[in-house]
């Protein structure tokens, strides 16, 4: 008999990109400068006004604008799902004069209203803004984190990050040497636009129709997913000191009897008779699906010296939270689980130069995206440094997964001030399948069913990176073959597997010579190796001999 195998496979994978991505490298040929920006490409508009001159040169874009400001935008995909802050933008600008304002655009509604991030060239100042009604509010302001000039004709990489509504974090990089020039967060008080579009910004006038700056590599990176806020800015009369912590919000709590707070000149104050003195507020838990994805920020005012005081989050009880901190009088910073009542340091440090916490306000910031996971922050209210040396922690031990958010402070006698409470956590499951089943508009049911009625269900057609609301798109399946070599022949089986480290999914083969009795065993082949692409999907390839008749294979994904 002529030997050979038959092949059946199982199949059971996920596709993680939820995320919308629009990208433009401008590589294609040169146009004349017009105002008519659907000569730079089909997505491209200007706004309203038509104060500005585009072109396509040497694979880049040129700009010439006679007001102020020229923007230019894109409309094929907002930047923001679901409402809610979750994209990257970013695109990379050269300017050819000095003196002038250039970077990029984001939740863009018309030419009066949108936010933007920008540098100003021959200098080293940079600025977020929120331009509201035609008139410029300054979200933040600065200088390069060192003796810096923006150089002319130089490409800098823009590029703004936002995890949660009205919260921004903007990084400019120097393209020539890989340097991070700039690296701050900002936040819109005001919460002016939560969506819109995004583009090329400068600021300038001319009448003489000089190019003042150059844009490349524009990208868009949008995810759909939906999240809940909380806040409270303490923006109310003042109340009398009082263990009765209803009086400062309907959603706050603390499980001692004797601590004391109030709210006093529009802040929180505490008057402190037990460690830990906590306030938490129970209207939204730090947690989301099936991993945690918050951000919590607080600002936060030592009163007195030697005191410790923060944030504190995943709170369970008074023994079991997480807790990020920094000493009154002093320059030190501490992350902390306190587990049963014992304080264990997860990460710790001093401030990045000779410093004292002095009884400023400070923000502290702490986001997740991942369980035990934490990046974190401490800032001068207002300022966009940096305070501590260290920005990323993880619990090796695996302590908490969800809790409440909390006021901290171990001040006893003293009255520590916090304001600017805002806890904002996603509202869906950001990995696995339920993630993947909310991103088509529509109720495709459960794991089970077939909505497009292409003979994959559901599970399947998220296995393979299809579209169940499209018949013609199953995905991606494995691929197989003999393959000859020179020591023989063998059988060749590549499967796809998710590349993402959130996935929770793990995969294996299975043989077996009886395709009705089995038995199947996790054997009988080796893994040559993984191809990592770089995409939502890495390829791994397996090998297995000939010698039987008849082999049968699946692949199993957990």
């Amino acid at each position: 008999m002529k030997k050979g195998i038959w092949i059946s496979s199982l199949l059971f994978a996920a596709l993680t990109t939820w995320a919308a991505t629009v990208t433009d490298d401008f590589n294609r040929a040169d146009t004349v400068s017009s105002t008519d920006t659907t000569l730079i490409g089909a997505n491209w508009a200007q706004s309203g006004s038509l104060n500005s001159r585009w072109r396509i040169g040497s694979n880049t874009v040129y700009s010439t604008i006679s007001a102020d400001p020229g923007l230019m935008y894109n409309t094929a995909q907002q930047t923001i799902g679901g409402g809610n802050g979750n994209f990257v933008v970013s695109v990379d600008v050269a300017a050819a004069t000095s003196n002038v304002w250039s970077g990029v655009a984001f939740n863009y509604q018309d030419d009066n209203n949108y936010y933007c991030a920008r540098f100003k060239a021959g200098t080293d100042g940079y600025q977020i803004l929120a331009r509201v009604g035609g008139s410029w509010t300054v979200l933040l302001s600065g200088h390069a984190t060192e003796i810096f000039a923006f150089g002319l004709d130089t490409f800098y990489r823009v590029k703004v990050t936002s995890d949660y509504a009205y919260g921004f974090t903007v990084e400019i990089k120097n393209l020539s040497s890989g340097d991070t020039i700039m690296l701050a967060e900002a936040f819109d008080a005001g919460e002016h636009f939560a969506n819109g579009y995004a583009g090329l910004l400068l600021n300038s006038t001319s009448t003489n129709g000089t190019e003042f700056a150059r844009f490349d590599n524009f990208s868009l990176e949008t995810a759909s997913v939906a999240s809940t806020t909380v806040a409270d800015n303490f923006d109310r009369p003042d109340t009398v000191v009082s263990n009765d912590v209803s009086l400062i919000g309907a959603d706050w709590h603390q499980e001692s009897t004797t601590n004391e707070w109030l709210v006093n000149s529009k802040t929180l104050a505490s008057h402190g008779f037990e460690k830990p003195v906590a306030l938490y507020n129970d209207a939204l838990e730090t947690i989301s699906g099936n991993g945690t994805n918050f951000t919590l920020s607080m600002d936060v005012r030592a009163q007195g010296t030697k005191v410790w005081c923060g944030v504190a989050f995943n709170y369970q009880d008074k023994d079991n939270f997480y807790m990020l901190r920094f000493k009154g009088g002093y320059d030190d910073w501490q992350l902390l689980r306190n587990v049963g009542g014992s304080l264990g340091v997860i990460k710790s440090g001093h401030a990045t130069q000779p410093f004292t916490y002095h009884t400023d306000f400070y923000t502290l910031t702490v986001k997740s995206d991942t369980p035990y996971d934490f990046d974190f922050t401490i800032r001068k209210t207002g300022s966009p440094e940096v305070l501590n040396t260290v920005t990323n922690g993880v619990d090796a031990n695996a302590s908490f997964t969800g809790g409440y958010a909390v006021a901290y402070t171990d001040a006893l006698g003293y009255s520590t001030k916090f304001n600017n409470f805002r806890l904002t956590v996603a509202t869906g499951a950001l990995y696995g399948y339920a993630g993947w089943a909310g991103l088509w508009g529509v109720d495709i049911g459960a794991e089970g069913d077939d909505p497009d009625g292409d003979g994959l269900v559901n599970f399947y057609e998220y296995g393979l990176g299809g579209d169940p609301t499209n018949a013609l798109d199953q995905g991606t399946s494995p691929e197989f073959a003999v393959v000859e070599d020179a020591g023989g022949d063998f059988f060749g089986y590549i499967y796809p597997q998710l590349s993402d480290p959130q996935s929770g999914l793990s995969y294996h083969l299975e043989t077996s010579t009886d395709l009705a009795t089995g038995p199947w065993v996790d054997a009988g082949y080796t893994v040559e190796g993984t191809n990592v692409t770089g995409g939502a999907l890495d390829f791994v390839t397996n090998t297995m001999d000939l010698v039987e008749d008849q082999k049968f294979i699946k692949l199993i994904i957990q």
